[in-house]
């Protein structure tokens, strides 16, 4: 599946969760994709030098966002899902922490708890649309 149609955003363009991601997230994405491509094939795909993919790997760079997205768009079937997994655990760590930080704070209201409620459960309403493609099994929380 392109870019366009898995991590792009309604809007189009650069999905904003990319510009979001840590280094270490960017860096392992990049790893997933180096686990079965030699460098010069990794280069290849991200539209870098091979030298390029060596410093992200030894961890002396971390990609750009333009990089990253290339990356997602390279993925296949389970290294997207790999993919995914990085990304769902750099979201939810961010968010977790700043619920910390709000509470201890107290800055962290009702208000801000039905804002997350509306992001979390809007998207998965709109994930069940007609000519959507469902939410795949094994989720029977939703």
């Amino acid at each position: 599946m392109a870019l366009g149609t898995w991590a792009r955003g309604m809007s189009g363009g650069m999905p904003k969760f990319i510009h979001l991601l840590g280094k270490e997230a960017r860096l392992k994405i990049i790893e997933v994709l180096a686990a079965t491509r030699s460098h010069r094939e990794v280069a290849e795909l991200l539209g870098v030098t091979p030298a390029a993919v060596t410093k992200y790997l030894s961890r002396r760079t971390h990609p750009s966002d333009a990089v990253v997205a290339r990356a997602l768009e390279a993925a296949t079937g389970d290294e997207r899902r790999r993919i995914a997994e990085i990304i769902r655990e750099e979201m939810l760590s961010g968010l977790k922490s700043y619920i910390e930080w709000a509470l201890s704070e107290g800055l962290f209201t009702r208000e801000d708890l039905h804002k997350i409620e509306e992001v979390v459960y809007g998207s998965v309403l709109l994930s069940a649309r007609p000519g959507r493609a469902p939410l795949p099994p094994g989720n029977p929380q939703l």
